[in-house]
């Protein structure tokens, strides 16, 4: 595994992009901190909760990547007002008025991919 993270590590720098891991299967802060050391900063997130323990372990750069729920934006908003700089990838114009009406309410413009 150390050993797949550093090349997965260099091979992104050579190709000057951002590495940003999906941690659904690993479910590991272990694996987490090895990816921080090996220069990842950025995560990808299947759940709220697994952001918020990602938050909880210092990580400020999550990337929600599944449909959101208008009820579920509130976690969302503690965690930005926390430090962690989560955004959301919508899929439907259902969710990006939620997202909107949201943000426009609450004055926190949560960041986004459509």
């Amino acid at each position: 595994m150390s050993a797949n993270i550093a090349r997965l590590a260099a091979r992104t720098k050579e190709m000057g992009v951002t590495l940003r891991p999906h941690i659904k299967t690993a479910k590991s802060l272990e694996i987490v901190r090895r990816l921080v050391s090996s220069g990842s900063n950025s995560f990808t997130v299947s759940t709220l909760a697994e952001a918020e323990a990602l938050a909880g372990a210092g990580i400020t750069d999550v990337l929600y990547a599944l449909d959101i729920a208008p009820q579920t934006l509130p976690r969302v908003a503690q965690l930005r007002r926390g430090g962690c700089n989560v955004s959301l990838i919508l899929d439907s114009k259902a969710q990006t008025d939620s997202v909107s009406i949201y943000s426009l309410h609450t004055g926190d413009p949560i960041s986004t991919l459509l």
